[in-house]
């Protein structure tokens, strides 16, 4: 069985490279794109709490996974509303922690315990606050 697994990592890795020789065809992100993103976090994030790893590591480990998939498949460009925006690492960072909790609170939130919960329970109302002071244009 790990002969089997070194195998498939071994052509993954050759055809991921492969694909890289050949340049990506960056594009913003679209919404979809971000919702994508964001769950995939979420997802990964449930999987490292359901394992041990807490939730204050898990949640910036996930963000970053999100930031350097938007800068190398996006160009770190997000569409919105039919308008193309640049954002720096920081930006994604502070912009996806919102979606990533979210989808994180739509998996497992019921399912963390402990300090996870407690951690998750006071971001979440943390970003609550900062989304009812934000004033719609």
């Amino acid at each position: 069985m790990l002969r089997n697994l070194f195998l498939i990592g071994v052509s993954s890795l050759v055809i991921c490279e492969s694909v890289f020789a050949q340049g990506i065809v960056r594009r913003p992100a679209l919404t979809e794109d971000v919702l994508k993103y964001g769950f995939m976090a979420g997802v990964n994030i449930c999987a490292l709490t359901q394992r041990g790893t807490p939730l204050r590591t898990a949640l910036p480990a996930s963000n970053v996974m999100v930031v350097v998939t938007i800068r190398e498949m996006n160009g770190s460009e997000l569409n919105e509303g039919g308008k193309t925006i640049k954002f720096n690492d920081q930006q994604l960072e502070n912009n996806f922690i919102p979606l990533i909790l979210n989808a994180t609170g739509r998996l497992c939130g019921n399912s963390l315990k402990g300090q996870d919960k407690q951690d998750f329970e006071k971001l979440k109302s943390q970003i609550d606050a900062a989304m009812k002071s934000v004033k719609p244009k």
